[in-house]
């Protein structure tokens, strides 16, 4: 196998196949196959390279990609600001034809400035409890929003590691790579 071809299978393996949680398994999206680590691995072997050449050939894919990563965020806000700019634009244009056209349906012949009647629910924010009582006790709990509760695992952590013996919790080591 020359050099291009084993870069172009590197990068194919790379970029097709993917962990799939639901089955446990490795998936080759370009053929379907599902594939277990040994047989992922064996395609790498199979590759005759060493495996130490495989590992730099990763890295330097790794750096370029957050590269890219670094590039495309700068890319993100810049296009966002670009968008909030336009936005506040537009708003300010829209409020001053609000005004000139004084609540009358226009035609500006590009676009039609029409009005419509809305009905939102007003209520003052320090009322919101007394608001959702009088909801729960009369039988309009469809009319509330419940939030999910949500761990915060900091606290947990700190709970455990003051000696609390929280149920189905447990504290793991894990070792963290870092390719600089």
């Amino acid at each position: 196998m020359k050099l291009y071809e084993i870069n172009a299978e590197i990068d194919r393996l790379n970029e097709s196949v993917f962990w799939d949680a639901e089955h446990s398994a490795w998936v080759d999206a370009d053929t379907g196959e599902i594939l277990t680590q040994e047989q992922l691995d064996s395609m790498y072997d199979n590759l005759n390279m060493n495996k130490h050449d495989i590992l730099v050939w990763l890295a330097k894919t790794v750096l370029n990609d957050r590269a890219d990563i670094d590039a495309l965020k700068a890319e993100e806000q810049r296009l966002k600001a670009r968008r909030e700019q336009i936005q506040k634009r537009v708003d300010r244009m829209t409020g001053i034809i609000e005004r000139e056209c004084e609540g009358t349906k226009t035609d500006l012949e590009v676009a039609t400035m029409s009005y419509r009647t809305s009905h939102p629910l007003q209520f003052d924010e320090k009322d919101v409890p007394n608001i959702v009582s009088w909801l729960e006790t009369n039988g309009y709990d469809d009319c509330i929003k419940y939030a999910d509760p949500e761990l915060r695992k900091s606290d947990i952590t700190k709970l455990i590691k003051s000696g609390v013996d929280v149920p189905m919790c447990r504290i793991d080591n894990k070792v963290n790579g870092s390719l600089k």
